[in-house]
């Protein structure tokens, strides 16, 4: 019988579509990245047509649970426990194994290496386990790093679906999760969900003190667990 091969991952970057859509604030550091990390390794991380999207959710603050009738799910609960782990290896394959990699070989002092840098997206899971939407509640200070995490998210969807036991009133999931650059990543120690049980109230930015970190050394970093 024949060894079943993982499929692999395509990393090449759009950069026509991505300066498009980002506009000429993106200039910069698309010229600094290219020159840097395509160089090297000929690809990086692929937008493509969901570039659209990606774009969408770094323009959007806004939260569905801050001021919505909600219930955080209780990471140790059995059903959530199982879902939040199957959704973490899937994300966890194309932002831990594939874009952070990719910014290794722009060198210790780029500022897409910067291990204090992090941001939060929020995120719906339809009840088919389709993203519909992603919004970023707290920027990197990277556009491309932004970029990186958000289109990370998009395709590693389709998830399965979720369980009915964690479904909101709209049966849609919903997650808050913190992509970091150090060792963090993308665990699911980053990641909270949350049931709806009515309506959304009108929703409002979030406060993310939550979710920083302090200055991490080396050392620190060594004492995390990936």
């Amino acid at each position: 019988p024949k060894t079943a091969v993982a499929p692999r991952i395509n990393a090449r970057m759009n950069w026509g579509v991505f300066e498009r859509t980002f506009g000429p604030a993106a200039e910069e550091e698309r010229l600094q990245y290219q020159d840097e990390l395509l160089k090297k390794r000929g690809g990086g991380v692929a937008f493509g047509t969901l570039t659209p999207k990606v774009a969408k959710a770094m323009k959007n603050n806004r939260s569905w649970v801050q001021n919505a009738p909600r219930e955080p799910i209780d990471p140790q609960a059995p059903v959530f426990r199982n879902y939040l782990d199957a959704t973490h290896e899937r994300i966890h394959q194309f932002f831990a194994d594939s874009f952070l990699p990719s910014l290794v070989s722009l060198g210790a002092n780029h500022p897409l290496n910067n291990f204090n840098m992090y941001t939060l997206l929020e995120f719906e899971i339809l009840e088919s386990g389709t993203i519909n939407e992603i919004r970023m509640l707290k920027t990197s200070g990277q556009s491309v790093f932004d970029a990186g995490a958000i289109d990370s998210l998009y395709r590693a969807s389709p998830f399965l679906p979720p369980p009915k036991a964690i479904l909101s009133y709209n049966n849609r999931v919903y997650f808050r999760w913190g992509f970091y650059r150090n060792q963090r990543k993308c665990g699911t120690f980053n990641a909270t969900g949350y049931i709806l049980r009515s309506p959304d109230a009108a929703p409002e930015a979030i406060p993310q003190k939550q979710y920083e970190l302090p200055n991490m050394s080396p050392s620190h970093l060594q004492q995390i667990d990936s």
